[in-house]
This record gives C-alpha cells, sequence and structure tokens, in this order.
C-alpha cells in the first residue's frame, strides 16, 4: 500500500527530527525495488545453479587506457573489489580480469571468438550469440569452471572412449548443492567511441560491477527503479557518478554467500547487505 504524499511528508519530516525513527513504508518499497532490480541485473537463472564469481584472488590488467590515466583505473577497480570483498592478489600475479578500452568493441570481439574459440567454451552457444549482439557498446563475459562445493576440481575417467566426471566431493545433502562455479578468468570489453560524456570513475565502476558478477543487460523500467551503475550507457543521465548503493549491497551480497548456494539467494543477500550498510 501507497502512502499518501502528505502522509509520506509528514512521516519523513518526522524521521528527519528523530533519526531513530524509519519510515517501514520507504524501508519495504526500496527492498522490494532492490530485489526486483537484482532479479533484472542477473537474468535468467538455471534452478538450483550457484552463481559464478572468484575464489582466487583477483589479478587485474587493462588495456587500450592512456599511461597518464591506466593506474589510477586500474586503482579504482582495485579498490571497487576490495570493498566488495572480491579476493585481490596482492604482489606480482598472473593476471585472470582484464578490461580492455578499444575502437569497434564489437568487430573486435567477433574477431577475438574465431581467433580464440577457447576463451569461450564455458558458455552456451545462445549466451555467445547474445554476448556478440550486445544492445550496449560493452561486452563482458567470463571463463567459468564447476568445482566441488569444497573447491576440489571434479575427476575425470575415460570409459568406452569417452571422459565422465566422477563426483568424489565430501559434502552432500538435497539442500545444499554439490557444486560452485568459479570465474577462472574475466573479460570486459568497452567500445571507446561510446565514451564520451563519461567520467573515469563511472567507466571503471561499470566495468568493475561487470568483472565481479555475471551480468545481465538491464531493463529501462530497471533503470529508472533505482540508482545503478549499470545504466551508464542505457540512460547515461540516470547513472550515478560511482558504484551506487544498490550496485555494492548486490556485489556484497554475491561474495557473501556460500559457494554452492544457489543464484536466486542472492535477492535477499542483496537486501541484506542494503541494511547493513545503512547501519554501517
Amino acid at each position: 500500500m501507497f502512502l499518501l504524499p502528505s502522509v509520506a511528508a509528514a512521516q519523513d519530516a518526522q524521521a528527519s527530527q528523530d533519526p531513530s525513527i524509519v519510515v517501514e513504508g520507504n524501508r519495504e518499497q526500496q527492498e522490494a525495488a532492490a530485489r526486483n532490480l537484482a532479479k533484472d541485473v542477473v537474468g535468467r537463472l538455471d534452478f538450483g545453479r550457484p552463481l559464478p564469481r572468484f575464489f582466487e584472488p583477483l589479478c587485474l590488467a587493462v588495456a587500450g587506457v592512456s599511461d597518464k590515466f591506466g593506474e589510477s583505473f586500474a586503482a579504482r577497480i582495485i579498490e571497487n573489489a576490495e570493498r566488495a570483498d572480491v579476493p585481490v592478489a596482492k604482489g606480482e600475479c598472473e593476471p585472470n580480469a582484464l578490461v580492455i578500452l578499444s575502437r569497434d568493441g564489437r568487430e573486435q570481439l567477433e574477431a577475438a571468438s574465431k581467433k580464440y574459440p577457447h576463451l569461450f567454451d564455458s558458455m552456451k552457444k545462445l549466451d555467445v550469440k547474445k554476448l556478440l549482439n550486445a544492445r550496449d557498446p560493452a561486452y563482458a563475459w567470463q571463463v567459468t569452471e564447476v568445482r566441488g562445493a569444497d573447491g576440489r576440481p571434479f575427476q575425470g575417467v575415460q570409459i568406452n572412449g569417452n571422459e565422465v566426471q566422477i563426483n568424489n566431493q565430501f559434502q552432500i545433502g538435497r539442500l545444499n548443492q554439490q557444486i560452485r562455479i568459479d570465474v577462472n578468468a574475466a573479460v570486459v570489453l568497452i567500445d571507446s567511441n561510446a565514451i564520451a560524456g563519461k567520467t573515469a570513475i563511472q567507466l571503471a565502476d561499470y566495468a568493475s560491477f561487470r568483472l565481479f558478477a555475471t551480468t545481465d543487460e538491464i531493463s529501462e523500467n530497471a533503470a529508472n527503479s533505482l540508482p545503478t551503475i549499470l545504466s551508464l550507457f542505457l540512460a547515461p543521465e540516470l547513472a550515478p557518478p560511482e558504484l551506487s548503493e544498490f550496485d555494492l549491497a548486490y556485489l556484497r551480497g554475491l561474495y557473501s554467500m556460500r559457494g554452492n548456494a544457489p543464484g536466486t539467494a542472492l535477492y535477499d543477500s542483496t537486501v541484506r547487505a542494503m541494511r547493513k550498510q545503512g547501519t554501517d
């Protein structure tokens, strides 16, 4: 039930005088909006299947950014990873996360899909086609591996000339998935022809979100529901100057979940992270 404007205004005024008072209607509406936006961001889910994420420390490489801004651009992404509780490598490391700013991004992506098809092996053909036909001038994908819930790789054996994965995991149960999905590598490619009018922080934060989490292109309705950096190319006039409260809660919610939690658990996990941010 929505409050009449006069009632809502009176409650807001009372809440501003006493910070301990929370306007329940507004909070409930915001949390409902966060759940709906999270559903839009994550897109179609396979029933019960966990969401991919970095379990091994993230090691970042950046290409196509001028030397003048490259270091600070990369530093911003690493800062976002730490804020979102994404594991981050220390010292020298082998890059497993790449952000590229390149002209003619779609053309570059099509060339990469033909020259380096192994980079797309973990994706379904339909998802590769969807990636190549993205609406926004930014393309994000991940190279993933299914492992046991405890992080151990599955072992394969040859049976009649075919490799069969043997389940030798310790954790079993009908309520707990026996698997988790590790991101072994992630790439975000942004068409540099489309970055005019965007700040370096906005671009770094947009790349951060799409690098750390599996995301779908959001709808126009979703872009209007809550501020999110994912609206940067769809509705730049609505895009926040940096990761929004929702954005950070979504990422923190994802990385606070059990590795084998079903993807749908992200909706409530995002809301819990928003509540926690409100008390920090």
